[in-house]
């Protein structure tokens, strides 16, 4: 494993195992790695889902690194309509800030599996604008609206939804991008993203969407979303 040196780099969109089916990094690992790397903090982004914040924040603590509890939320124009033609949902990062942050991610938490859960726990703009307060927003990995929209070729659209959440959030919120090693389309949100900066003035940061800790654990990754989506090891065009 490359050791990071001399860098500022923190960590801030990471699930653990406790996004079912969908990760197998330990909230421990996530510790450990960022006191392996001098990092001075490191995020948990569970999916719509703060069941490792506690293990998380106590293995940050003893290894003398600042924890930031966060979420990987689902998001939808209207959580009220539940049938076919609102299935589909996209994502993006909520961060904690302070205490107020911490409480009005739990409610956002809540009312997405109470209320808005349908296929998945999902949220909108509406109730997000209501409990955004003390929390940060990064627009999301290749699957928020943001991203959708730059890969649909559609500009305005971006503009549009990365418009509306800094309307929300003012400087709490950032564009994100991701590695795009061996993948076009991340390349192709990553430009669109740089580009929406520089028009809109919006800071960006850099993440990693991490699904699993070290390059060993990879085969272990592709079972687990095999299982999660009914697919086969064996199938060549499974979702990777």
């Amino acid at each position: 494993r490359i050791k990071l040196k001399s860098m500022n780099y923190v960590s801030l969109h990471n699930l653990t195992h406790y996004s079912l089916l969908d990760a197998t990094t330990r909230p421990k690992f996530l510790a450990k790695f960022a006191k392996e790397n001098d990092m001075s903090a490191i995020a948990i982004t569970d999916n719509c889902a703060l069941y490792g914040a506690c293990k998380f924040f106590d293995a940050c603590e003893a290894a003398n690194v600042k924890a930031i509890i966060g979420s990987n939320m689902y998001i939808c124009d209207n959580m009220t309509i539940k049938d076919v033609s609102n299935r589909g949902s996209s994502n993006l990062v909520l961060l904690v800030k302070n205490k107020i942050g911490y409480l009005n991610l739990m409610q956002l938490i809540t009312k997405a599996h109470l209320d808005g859960f349908y296929y998945k726990p999902r949220i909108d703009y509406a109730l997000l604008e209501q409990y955004s307060e003390g929390l940060i927003c990064l627009s999301g990995d290749i699957s928020s609206d943001v991203a959708r929209s730059l890969l649909a070729g559609n500009k305005d659209r971006a503009v549009e939804y990365a418009s509306r959440l800094r309307n929300i959030f003012a400087d709490d919120f950032y564009l994100e991008v991701l590695p795009d090693v061996n993948n076009p389309k991340q390349k192709t949100v990553n430009e669109g993203v740089f580009a929406l900066s520089e028009d809109l003035g919006v800071k960006v940061v850099c993440a990693s969407n991490s699904h699993y800790p070290t390059a060993s654990d990879k085969d272990a990754f592709d079972i687990l979303v095999c299982i999660q989506n009914g697919d086969f090891i064996t199938n060549p065009e499974r979702y990777k």
